[in-house]
């Protein structure tokens, strides 16, 4: 963290795959993609979320794809994970519609 830049055009030189200017082979699409250690989750600082309860359901859903009742909402390893993280990034809902 001491050695990350505020400033924004450092920020995209540095972390960010070709300096933020990464597209499709015929450029018809822009890719923004992290490329740090962690890549997204490192850069994706803008807006965090908890991951909303039917996310949950979904990822925890013993019919379902993923089948990961870890995740099922109201899951107390999960919800502490998230809240500790969360903590440490500083992250809030504050200000934010969703």
């Amino acid at each position: 963290p001491a050695k990350v830049t505020t400033l924004e055009i450092d920020a995209f030189e540095h972390m960010y795959e070709k300096g933020g200017v990464l597209t499709t082979a015929d450029g018809a699409i822009a890719i923004l993609a992290g490329s740090t250690m962690g890549g997204g989750t490192t850069v994706n600082w803008a807006c965090c979320i908890p991951t909303p309860p039917y996310v949950r359901e979904e990822w925890a859903a013993p019919s379902g794809e993923h089948r990961l009742p870890q995740f099922a909402p109201g899951a107390e390893e999960y919800g502490v994970a998230e809240a500790a993280v969360s903590a440490r990034i500083g992250a809030t809902e504050e200000g934010v519609t969703h």
